[in-house]
C-alpha cells in the first residue's frame, strides 16, 4: 500500500490584477483569484496515480485561511 502526502500552496492567478495592501506588506485579493502553480497541479497527478498503483491514498494538505481550502 503507497500512501502519497502533496503539499500546495495557494498563489495568486497571474491573470487578474495583482495589487499590494497599503503597507505593501501583502496582496489585496479584491480583484484577483487565486490558484495552485502547474508544478503543484502535477505532483497531485503524479500522486494520484502513484497511490493508485500501489493501493493507497493521496492526501493534498495545504496551510492558510480557511479560503486557502
Amino acid at each position: 500500500m503507497t500512501n502519497v502526502l502533496v503539499c500546495v500552496k495557494r498563489v495568486p492567478d497571474v491573470a487578474g490584477e495583482v495589487l499590494l495592501t497599503p503597507d505593501g506588506q501583502g496582496i489585496d485579493a479584491r480583484f484577483v483569484g487565486f490558484t495552485v502553480s502547474a508544478h503543484e497541479s502535477c505532483a497531485v497527478e503524479l500522486a494520484v496515480r502513484i497511490a493508485a498503483a500501489g493501493g493507497g491514498t493521496a492526501t493534498v494538505l495545504t496551510l492558510g485561511p480557511a479560503e486557502a481550502v
